[in-house]
């Protein structure tokens, strides 16, 4: 049995784990102005950056949770089951 290159593992481990949070904090820092400037119309209206941001996450969620399930619904509904079927 081949012994176990524990610095490969450990290093790849900080990189799996690191990445993410380094990748959303670029996005935050390079994405802020525009941003900004999308809300800021919105909080001339009165709105806050909480209140548009929790509007635009769940108008995303529901966008593509009915696009997805209304995707299935119509291959559920109008696709033959025989264009599917897998002969074993």
């Amino acid at each position: 049995m081949a012994p176990v290159p524990w610095t490969k593992v450990v290093l790849w481990t900080l990189i799996a784990y690191g990445r993410p949070p380094v990748l959303v904090a670029l996005l935050v820092y390079f994405g802020r102005s525009y941003w900004e400037a999308f809300v800021a119309p919105w909080k001339d209206s009165g709105w806050t950056d909480r209140g548009v941001f929790i509007v635009g996450s769940w108008l995303v969620h529901e966008v593509l949770y009915v696009g997805m399930n209304g995707f299935f619904y119509l291959c559920d509904t109008y696709v033959s089951a025989h264009a599917c079927s897998i002969d074993v």
